[in-house]
């Protein structure tokens, strides 16, 4: 961060590589102060595996290093192959056409409507881990699982492309009044159903995004402020929605699980197995999980193994309700290791590297500035997923978004072409309709 905002000479707060290293510093660091804050023991409230194993220090902390070197390799890697500074008000930014507003407007409430209407004819819940009412989408056929998934994705990045055009005319008082009621619904819809986070954060980082590429950048103090406030808020939220009132000591807070604990739970656990001899032989399809993703299930003649749902019939969890996050520390427990974290991490940083330089000789597009906020928000994933993970919802979602919006944006820009009106009273008149 330091050498970046130096060569900048502003605080580089539009980027990619940057946000991803924080973010995944976060998720890497966490489990290691909240375990030195509880005491360094396990309680009944930690997840249930480190608690089993109840790891010491020394042996907790190896996946801590791993961590290091994963971190060190990408943040190393992508300071080397990023040469541009970051976007910001500086840079020109050219909105799209009209019709590509309405139309990404217009597909937004689509989406949602076809995604509640998908939820009421097939009985599930679309928040499925938490929320309180129908059945999980896993309990859905096929077809509606992957329906419902790419619905979510595309909503998403037609969310994000609203945030921007909002965030460019905030100097409105309609756009600064609808991002405000927007973030508060957002906010309202999860605290009353106690359900999932991500939606809510997903949309207060977006926004505070592309108000720090599109208007004038906050001060360091402030932003980081308003960062602080976000993760603590989500981390708060988490604890309650998950603990309740059993997390009635500073220990037990700290103790408790969560998803960043998870990560570590399932890296550890798996260490534990290959060190013991108790790891099966892993599918070869498992290795090229993320080129799999690429493809529908009912194009393939076998079944694609996730991560995540292979460990879980590996620990005789599949199908009670239960799930936990798999990640590139858990990908590196079943290969090889802190070499291959390594390796992942230069291959990210390059890429990442490299994404940043087009972004930032294309920054005044609009898509392109959609894109790049789309991958910095959901670039966790290469930590909390998989590595090239989002590879598969580029080519899987976004393409077809971006295909699909720029269609109907053409459409209305047709309609909206200039048309002759002729008025018996003054003559022949030209118009321009506003679509």
């Amino acid at each position: 961060m330091a050498l970046l905002w130096k060569r900048d000479g502003s605080p580089p707060y539009f980027d990619l590589g940057l946000f991803c290293v924080v973010v995944t510093g976060v998720y890497l660091t966490y489990p290691l102060v909240a375990f030195l804050f509880s005491g360094l023991v396990w309680t009944e409230l930690s997840d249930n595996r480190l608690a089993v194993y109840s790891p010491t220090p020394s042996e907790f902390a190896i996946i801590g290093w791993w961590g290091v070197v994963y971190l060190a390799s990408l943040a190393t890697t992508y300071a080397v192959v990023r040469r541009c500074p970051a976007a910001n008000l500086r840079s020109k930014f050219l909105p799209p056409k009209k019709g590509t507003i309405i139309a990404m407007a217009v597909l937004f409430i689509l989406a949602f409507l076809f995604a509640q209407t998908m939820q009421v004819m097939f009985g599930v819940d679309a928040n499925p881990t938490y929320g309180p009412e129908g059945a999980p989408v896993s309990n859905a056929p096929l077809f509606v699982q992957q329906i419902l998934g790419k619905i979510y994705g595309a909503s998403v990045i037609l969310q994000f492309g609203l945030i921007l055009l909002l965030v460019r005319r905030s100097g409105l008082l309609i756009c600064r009044w609808t991002l405000w009621i927007w973030a508060a619904l957002q906010v309202a819809s999860v605290l009353l159903i106690f359900g999932a986070r991500s939606q809510a954060v997903f949309f207060l980082v977006a926004w505070l995004l592309a108000q720090q590429r599109l208007r004038m950048p906050l001060r360091p103090l402030i932003f980081l402020i308003i960062s602080l406030s976000i993760l603590g808020g989500a981390l708060v939220y988490g604890l309650v929605r998950g603990l309740g009132s059993q997390a009635d000591t500073v220990q037990a807070v700290f103790s408790a699980t969560g998803e960043f604990q998870s990560v570590y739970g399932t890296a550890y656990n798996l260490i534990y197995l290959r060190d013991t001899g108790g790891l099966p032989q892993i599918p070869w399809h498992m290795y090229i999980a993320d080129l799999l993703r690429l493809f529908p299930q009912q194009l393939l003649p076998f079944n694609k193994v996730d991560p995540s749902e292979w460990y879980l019939d590996l620990i005789g969890q599949r199908g009670t309700g239960v799930g936990f996050t798999f990640g590139v520390l858990s990908e590196a427990a079943v290969g090889f290791g802190p070499v291959e974290l390594a390796l992942r991490g230069v291959a990210l940083g390059y890429i990442f590297g490299k994404i940043h330089n087009w972004y930032s000789r294309n920054a005044s597009a609009f898509w392109p500035t959609l894109f790049y906020l789309w991958f910095c928000v959901r670039s966790y994933y290469t930590y909390r997923v998989s590595t090239f993970y989002l590879v598969g919802e580029f080519v899987l979602t976004y393409i077809p978004v971006y295909l699909l919006v720029r269609t109907m944006g053409q459409v209305f820009d047709e309609i909206g072409l200039r048309k002759e009106v002729r008025d018996p009273r003054k003559g022949s008149r030209t118009w321009r309709l506003q679509a």
